[in-house]
């Protein structure tokens, strides 16, 4: 599957819980990603980044609830795509 793809799967699976926090259940490929577009992980949130990279590596795909805030240029480029207003 193709990046865009992949990447406009993960914008469905996002949710805003308040002003400028985000969440989605989303697979290590779909995190890193949505990091690799912009968004900023939260601080508690991190230390799952190099588990979602080691997960990549090993092909794992499962699902893991991560938090995270929407940078201004993620917003610009891609909040016409999400179901909740950022």
């Amino acid at each position: 599957m193709n990046k865009n793809k992949i990447l406009n799967i993960a914008l469905h699976k996002i949710s805003k819980i308040r002003p400028n926090f985000w969440t989605g259940y989303l697979t290590p490929v779909e995190i890193l990603l949505l990091i690799e577009n912009g968004i900023i992980p939260t601080e508690n949130q991190i230390y799952k980044i190099d588990i979602c990279k080691e997960e990549k590596k090993k092909g794992i795909s499962g699902g893991i609830w991560f938090y995270f805030h929407l940078s201004k240029n993620f917003i610009k480029k891609y909040g016409h795509k999400l179901k909740d207003n950022p």
